[in-house]
C-alpha cells in the first residue's frame, strides 16, 4: 500500500497463485496494475500484459495484452519481446506476421534470452 512496485508484484504473484493466501486473480491484477502505474517496473508490466492476454483476473484482451507487451519491450525486457514475437507468429490480437514475429525472437535474443535464440533459430528453419 506504500507503494513500493516489489512489494506489489510479490502479492500479486502470491494472489494469481494462491500461495500463502486465499487465490484471487482479480486481485491480483489490481496489485500488478498499481505497480505498473506507480513505478513502471518490467515485472509487473509484463505479468499484467499476461493476464490480459489469458483473461485471469480480467476479460482476455490480447490487443490489450500486446500494449502491455510493448511498454515492456520498450525498456528492454526480453519477456516482453517473445510474447509479442508469439503473438505476431500466431496471429493472437493482430494478424499474423512471422517477419515481425522473427525479428521480436532476435531482439529477445540479443539481450542473451535463451528463448529467443531458439525461436528465431526455429525460424530460420521455416
Amino acid at each position: 500500500e506504500l507503494g513500493f512496485a516489489d512489494a506489489q508484484v510479490l502479492l500479486a504473484l502470491n494472489l494469481e497463485s494462491g500461495v500463502g493466501c486465499v487465490k484471487d486473480e482479480k486481485e491480483a491484477v489490481e496489485w500488478y496494475q498499481k505497480a505498473a502505474t506507480t513505478s513502471k517496473t518490467p515485472d509487473a508490466i509484463y505479468l499484467l500484459g499476461r493476464c490480459i492476454l489469458d483473461g485471469r483476473g480480467t476479460p482476455k484482451d490480447p490487443p490489450g495484452a500486446l500494449g502491455k507487451f510493448h511498454v515492456g519491450a520498450e525498456q528492454d525486457d526480453a519477456r516482453a519481446m517473445l510474447q509479442l514475437g508469439m503473438c505476431c507468429q500466431f496471429g493472437i490480437g493482430q494478424e499474423r506476421d512471422v517477419t515481425a514475429a522473427f525479428g521480436w525472437f532476435l531482439k529477445a535474443a540479443e539481450l542473451g534470452s535463451p528463448e529467443g535464440m531458439l525461436n528465431a533459430g526455429l525460424c530460420y528453419s521455416e
